[in-house]
């Protein structure tokens, strides 16, 4: 477990819903903390498990959970990490890259 300190937002709705254990209250809060600023969740399993004292496994499971139950927006990247955010209907997935428009320059 780390010494360090994480400053964590908590929304009400995730924390009063009783379908949640603990533990997914805090994953799912640790990613509303990211979305809420509209941006995407890129932590490596390995930190969140070492920041709340878990198995890596016990998170990596929770992930998967979270994302089948429709809680969380979860992109594997090549690299082998994830990008996460919090399903908020009606709100755009901030892991989504955005479209950019580029025009050709000729010299």
């Amino acid at each position: 477990m780390s010494d360090t300190y994480i400053l964590l937002r908590i929304d009400p709705f995730i924390w009063r819903d009783e379908s949640l254990n603990i533990p997914e209250k805090i994953l799912l809060n640790f990613v509303f903390s990211f979305t809420v600023e509209n941006r995407c969740c890129d932590v490596d399993t390995t930190w969140i498990a070492d920041r709340f004292g878990w198995n890596p496994q016990f998170v990596n499971e929770m992930i998967n959970m979270m994302a089948l139950r429709g809680w969380l927006y979860v992109e594997r990247k090549s690299d082998g990490t994830r990008l996460m955010s919090i399903n908020i209907p009606g709100r755009t997935n901030p892991c989504l890259a955005p479209t950019v428009e580029f025009e050709e320059i000729n010299p």
